[in-house]
């Protein structure tokens, strides 16, 4: 095919789906958007390079998803608070300061995303917001969430990843419809007592902090699926961890574990453990236990060889023993106790 038919094909492929988006109410320029106002629903200006937003914007009356992402953003405009139906608003990775207090106009959102901004106090109306579910503060100088996030009992994903928190409000407890809690690099080397509350639970990430030891309350999130615990300073698990029978993924890769603790290998669910980077020089014989188990990763520690019940993780597909001391006779040996599994070194 000639190659300016392939660019004609292109570009009318490019206009065909655009005009699909459009005929379902999307829209990527405010120029097609204001030739059919009232049939805007969502509007996705991400990557524009705009520093402002124009007055005439509020004509979108049935706007439901407003994405400003990734722009030049130094403050959100009145006009942004005037959608009586917005639903979604994503104004992650711009250069905002503060959240205007008119947020608690915005009634039936549901989603707010302010990742990577230079926001360092939240209002108190942003706790108003009946209907959020999920909120993402990620990147941003807060040191403090306010004890009022409790009122927001309808939230099920919080994101708040590298935010500089002394610690968390003990009202966390009640946020009892929560789902996923990121509290990636926030520097935190405790949490509340409360966080067993958090009975939906199921995503907690808690990698890249400053626990030398796990907090137990974590052991009655029973509805737990992921774990991260990842550049930690963890030497040890609680026993009580063997709880947590619904988990599946577990991150333990780049903390202070000279021994992988027993207690893991009662986690018969897990299918993926992350063991990377830390001083073992052994393995229990009890690792055996994991026959669900499809992907191990124990590169970089001070293995020399692993216990033959290794040959039990029938499901294991990925080994992965790169950066440890294992002579190469013995290599052969542990490919024919798990024939099925690729392993790489």
């Amino acid at each position: 095919m000639l190659p300016w038919l392939v660019m004609n094909c292109i570009l009318l492929c490019i206009l065909f789906f655009e005009l699909l988006a459009q005929q379902g109410g999307r829209y990527t320029t405010l120029e097609a958007a204001f030739e059919e106002p009232e049939k805007v629903t969502y509007l996705d200006l991400a990557r524009k390079k705009l520093k402002n937003l124009p007055p005439s914007i509020t004509r979108f009356r049935n706007l439901k998803v407003l994405i400003l992402e990734d722009n030049e953003l130094t403050t959100l405009g009145p006009e942004i608070f005037t959608f009586p139906k917005l639903e979604v608003l994503d104004v992650a990775r711009n250069h905002l300061t503060r959240i205007s207090t008119d947020i608690s106009k915005l009634r039936h959102l549901k989603k707010l995303r302010i990742e990577k901004n230079q926001i360092s106090d939240l209002p108190a109306e942003l706790y108003t917001l009946a209907e959020i579910e999920v909120l993402d503060l990620s990147r941003n100088p807060i040191s403090r969430i306010s004890p009022e996030v409790a009122k927001l009992s309808r939230l099920k994903v919080l994101r708040l990843e590298q935010v500089p928190l002394v610690s968390l409000p003990t009202t966390i407890g009640k946020l009892t419809q929560l789902e996923e809690l990121s509290l990636l690099g926030c520097g935190l080397s405790k949490l509340p007592a409360e966080i067993a509350k958090l009975e939906n639970l199921e995503e907690l990430i808690l990698s890249k902090n400053q626990f030398q030891e796990l907090p137990t309350a974590i052991c009655e999130l029973k509805n737990l699926q992921f774990l991260d615990l990842e550049e930690n300073m963890l030497s040890r698990l609680p026993d009580c961890i063997a709880q947590l029978q619904n988990l599946t993924w577990l991150y333990l890769a780049d903390n202070r574990f000279t021994n992988l603790p027993k207690v893991v290998c009662e986690l018969t669910s897990l299918q993926k453990l992350d063991l990377r980077n830390n001083l073992l020089d052994e393995l229990p014989t009890e690792i055996g236990n994991l026959y669900s188990l499809k992907v191990l990763y124990l590169n970089n520690n001070k293995l020399k060889n692993l216990p033959l019940e290794i040959s039990r993780l029938m499901a294991l597909e990925e080994l992965y023993l790169g950066g440890n001391p294992i002579p190469v006779e013995k290599r052969k040996s542990i490919q024919k106790l798990i024939p099925q599994a690729r392993v790489d070194y």
